[in-house]
């Protein structure tokens, strides 16, 4: 059995910003987990921070994500859809997330906040996942 190459790896700069996405999200994750533990509101406000800047690159992490679709369409290829979509739907946990994130005081984080932390943590990594095992051009295997 031969095993699959990798083909057309993510450009380098696209890499950096996907690579952020785990590092923003998993930092606002803890951030939260650390608040429900000691009721420090600086951590509820480095979460937002962190959240903030996972938009931000999220963002732009779905423009290349949007032109590797458009150039895998034509191929039945799922994985360049799976890609956008993780990326897609990681961006709105987040917004939802921030949305949340961003009410007064005491109750900007409950355990909502940690779950859908956790949520976005999850997609960052698996969209960092698909996204730095390549894709296949159409016509290869």
């Amino acid at each position: 059995m031969v095993a699959e190459r990798l083909h057309h790896p993510i450009h380098p700069l696209h890499g950096i910003v996907l690579g952020a996405l785990p590092t923003l999200f998993g930092a606002a994750f803890l951030a939260d987990v650390t608040y429900l533990r000691t009721a420090q509101i600086q951590w509820s406000n480095f979460a937002q921070w962190a959240i903030a800047g996972g938009l931000i690159v999220g963002a732009l992490a779905l423009i290349p994500a949007g032109f590797t679709l458009l150039r895998h369409i034509v191929g039945a290829r799922a994985r360049p859809l799976l890609y956008l979509a993780l990326l897609a739907g990681l961006w709105i946990v987040a917004f939802v997330n921030m949305l949340l994130h961003s009410r007064d005081g005491w109750y900007s984080v409950t355990i909502t906040g940690a779950v859908l932390s956790f949520a976005t943590t999850v997609l960052a990594i698996a969209a960092a996942w698909v996204g730095y095992s390549g894709f296949a051009r159409r016509g290869e295997a």
